[in-house]
């Protein structure tokens, strides 16, 4: 279906303007969702949520 030339027509002014609005993520974003997905995955296959405090990552500009 993708292949169909409508849909890519369709497709290509939303993946532009996503190639215009996105940036690649830095350690810190793809730490957190490591750790959010860990504790999917956990929850998912013991059926509890971990009841546990995570760290505030300090997100300002003069940190790491």
């Amino acid at each position: 279906m993708k292949d169909a030339k409508w849909v890519n027509i369709l497709l290509k002014p939303g993946l532009a303007t996503q190639l215009i609005t996105t940036e690649e993520p830095e350690a810190k974003h793809i730490e957190v969702a490591i750790r959010s997905l860990k504790a999917v995955i956990t929850a998912e296959e013991t059926g509890e949520c971990e009841n546990t405090e995570i760290p505030v990552i300090d997100a300002s500009p003069q940190a790491g």
